[in-house]
């Protein structure tokens, strides 16, 4: 694969902010495509637009000279229905229907798309392989899948070459608290202000808890690979119950550990465990950031946004 810059979608969000400085750390120049603004040093180029615009997103893949998109911007959600899942399939679906397409006008070689381990739905404890059927329980599980079919579609009507990540749970500095967001930054915001988080459920749902930077070498790791073609679990192959882990934040904040508990909600899967061994075997990809560190520095940066 000839050498030019690598673009990436959502390259100012949780996930591609990281990304961006990982590409940073491998001397490979960046271009973040996002409506948000690239924040921070060293955040590499910047280009303002929305992916379901696909003859704009194309000029820039030109203008740029990409031959690599790491596709991230998403929309998630924890519900199967209503609202969040009609915006959802409009930027999950349509966005990654709208990049495949302007990779395709603009010549870009290499589409690595971030799926999720939601696609698997609950399929009890075991460590899920990636041959295992999708029976996603959300809206936003549904439209990776959706979106994965289109990739695949490009790739073998096209000639795109498409790698497809399903990352397990990311968490890590710099993912911000909303209604929809991940419990772990829900807990560091509520212990960072000196409050208990809530939540939802007994506590006993189990996930696969991968660092922000580890996950975003997964992707530069796919980007940059020799060939292109297969679909990768990015996860530990560990287990962390819910409770475990407001347990842990709690201890890294130096606070009881005392959470309220909320009704369980509608589309959450119960467990997430991701068999990691080929990404492993095929692109020498692990996590390597160890559970407490990565503890620590979320309630590092949960602290100092803050103002504690």
């Amino acid at each position: 694969m000839k050498a030019g810059r690598i673009a990436v979608t959502g390259g100012c969000g949780f996930i591609g902010t990281a990304v961006m400085a990982a590409l940073q750390a491998a001397e490979r120049p960046g271009l973040a495509i996002d409506l948000a603004e690239a924040r921070g040093a060293g955040a590499g180029a910047w280009q303002r637009l929305d992916i379901r615009d696909a003859a704009a997103l194309s000029l820039a893949l030109r203008q740029a000279q990409s031959t690599v998109l790491i596709h991230l911007a998403a929309r998630p959600t924890v519900t199967a229905y209503g609202p969040e899942a009609l915006e959802a399939e409009s930027i999950n679906v349509g966005g990654t229907l709208s990049a495949l397409e302007a990779c395709r006008t603009a010549g870009v070689e290499r589409l690595v798309l971030a799926s999720s381990a939601a696609v698997y739905g609950d399929v009890g404890s075991g460590a899920i392989p990636e041959d295992s059927a999708p029976a996603p329980r959300s809206a936003y599980g549904a439209s990776k899948v959706a979106a994965e079919a289109y990739a695949g579609a490009y790739a073998r009507a096209a000639g795109l070459q498409v790698t497809i990540l399903r990352p397990a749970t990311v968490f890590g500095p710099g993912q911000r608290a909303t209604p929809e967001g991940a419990a772990c930054a829900a807990f560091a915001s509520c212990l960072a202000a000196g409050r208990q988080g809530t939540i939802f459920g007994d506590g006993l749902q189990t996930r696969d808890y991968v660092y922000v930077a580890d996950a975003a070498r997964a992707f530069v790791a796919a980007a940059l690979a020799p060939r292109a073609g297969a679909t990768y679990n990015v996860g530990t192959g560990q287990r962390v119950s819910i409770r475990d882990l407001h347990l842990g934040l709690a201890a890294a904040a130096g606070l009881p550990d005392a959470p309220t508990f909320g009704p369980e909600r509608p589309g959450d899967i119960r467990h997430s465990l991701l068999d990691p061994s080929r990404i492993a075997a095929e692109l020498g990809w692990r996590a390597e950031t160890p559970w407490e560190d990565g503890l620590r520095a979320t309630m590092a940066w949960a602290r100092a946004k803050a103002g504690r």
